[in-house]
């Protein structure tokens, strides 16, 4: 039990370092090594467990997610899914037994100045279980996003569930939304 502990532990530190390395070495040992007990920085309410290296099948069923949502309209699944795998930052909410993907939130940034949050989505189902509190939590827990001076997002129906996180609307953004000095 001792080793899995240890290994739980490498996960967390590898994320709280968040080179992009790390992800990947994340990913092999979680792969190699189901077993490894989950860190508490990748657990999520419930069942649920944040996936940091998510892979082309999480990226198809986010898209699928993603269709038709307002900030995605005239995009493909291809383009959704390939949107998701070229982030800095992603992170799927999956359930534990069955795989299934039950969030994703991802994040593009430059790790010091700017970073700016994109494609935060819930299942139906599980909204309002405090899933998209907790992933949006872990996303901006990740060194590249965590470090930036100016953090944002654009939203137009969602300003009470990012306010709690500590974004604010300026006027002068329009319907993007801010978090500065986030170090």
């Amino acid at each position: 039990m001792r080793k899995l502990e240890q290994e739980s532990d490498v996960i967390e530190q590898l994320w709280q370092r968040g080179r992009p390395e790390d992800l990947r070495a994340i990913r092999v040992l979680c792969e190699q090594q189901p077993e490894v007990l989950v860190p508490e920085c990748l657990r999520g309410p419930g069942e649920a467990v944040f996936c940091a290296a998510p892979d082309s099948k999480d990226a198809q069923q986010v898209a699928l997610l993603l269709a038709g949502q307002y900030w995605t309209q005239g995009l493909t699944e291809e383009e959704l899914g390939a949107a998701q795998l070229g982030s800095n930052v992603w992170l799927v909410a999956r359930d534990a037994k069955s795989r299934q993907v039950l969030a994703s939130a991802r994040a593009l940034s430059d790790g010091a100045r700017l970073a700016y949050v994109l494609d935060v989505i819930v299942r139906p189902d599980r909204r309002g279980s405090g899933l998209g509190t907790a992933l949006m939590r872990t996303l901006l827990s990740h060194a590249h996003v965590r470090n930036v001076r100016d953090l944002r997002l654009r939203t137009r129906d969602a300003h009470k569930f990012y306010g709690a996180l500590g974004f604010v609307t300026r006027a002068e953004l329009g319907d993007e939304m801010v978090r500065l000095g986030a170090r």
